[in-house]
């Protein structure tokens, strides 16, 4: 969280015990998303090493904003056709910049990446659009305001 201090800014960082811990960490999307809380998370691309600098349990590739949630039911647990907007360096609908639209059933993959993510695009450009979050080391920090 250094960055994030430094730039004034208070958050919570994702923190689980439990093993795996994709489904804790999508149940800390939501109730961040429907609080309003922008998230910072750490996610897999198709095509990468899904290790980061060589960190134990590193297993992210890139980071990315997801800033809004669609569901039927916002004060209910995840439920799969609950839907995330996601940004990337390259905006689908160029300056309008809208994001991208992933049902959380989507999300969750193994870093073989040959379940949710298998359709990804393994290449530069492309695979930060159809990111997957890996089963059992997630890692993520939810911008909840200004410590200023």
């Amino acid at each position: 969280g250094g960055a994030l201090d430094n730039l004034g800014l208070s958050y919570e960082e994702f923190n689980s015990s439990s093993y795996p811990q994709s489904p804790a960490y999508l149940e800390w999307l939501k109730q961040h998303l429907v609080a309003g809380d922008r998230i910072i998370w750490f996610i897999m691309c198709a095509g990468d090493s899904h290790d980061c600098y060589g960190i134990e349990n590193a297993t992210y590739d890139h980071v990315e904003p997801v800033f809004g949630i669609y569901s039927n039911n916002l004060s209910a647990p995840v439920m799969p056709d609950d839907v995330l907007v996601h940004g990337s360096d390259y905006a689908p609908d160029g300056d309008a910049n809208a994001g991208y639209f992933r049902r959380f059933d989507s999300l969750v993959d193994t870093t073989e990446m040959d379940g949710n993510c298998s359709r990804a695009i393994p290449v530069w450009t492309k695979n930060e659009a159809y990111p997957c979050v890996e089963n059992v080391h997630t890692f993520g920090f939810a911008l909840t305001g200004l410590t200023q």
